[in-house]
């Protein structure tokens, strides 16, 4: 090993995260159910659920007049239209900040639009879930710090 990867190593474990005691997963591998290690769930805000409120009732009206799943699931394809509809709305930046053409709505709202979502269509579910990944991690967050402003906005 050279000194280089030795550092690098080194650094990586004095960085290593060190639980004070067996935590609720250790527990599990040992066969123990302990919920009292559990963090109480954190609540959702008052003002975040408000704004995923007001995208939800968007999406559920647009899945609900304008999208016919069995159609989508008989012949494989997502119509253009549904594409450009969810894209004008802001479906596919759902994560991504404002700045950059996205809702910047929080990731328990991102969650609760992949629940509606999957009980309506699972075809839009898997599209948009790609996009919400893909393009944070590969994009978004690359070209925030050192990308092209131009390449930074959503589509839609």
């Amino acid at each position: 090993m050279s000194s280089g990867q030795r550092a690098a190593l080194e650094l990586t474990e004095a960085a290593r995260e060190v639980a004070e005691g067996p935590t609720f997963a250790s527990g599990l591998f040992m066969g123990r159910f302990e919920l009292a290690k559990i963090r109480p769930f954190p609540m959702q805000s008052a003002e975040d659920r408000d704004q995923g409120d007001a995208f939800l009732h968007k999406l559920e009206s647009f899945l609900r007049d304008k999208v016919d799943p069995d159609e989508i699931d008989s012949t494989g394809e997502i119509p253009q239209q549904v594409i450009d509809e969810l894209g004008k709305m802001g479906a596919f930046g759902i994560k991504i900040s404002p700045s950059y053409g996205g809702l910047g709505l929080s990731q328990t709202n991102y969650c609760r639009a992949a629940m509606l979502l999957a009980n309506y269509c699972g075809n839009l579910t898997a599209l948009l879930s790609a996009h919400q990944s893909i393009r944070r991690a590969a994009a978004a967050h690359p070209l925030r710090n050192r990308g092209a402003e131009s390449a930074n906005t959503c589509p839609g």
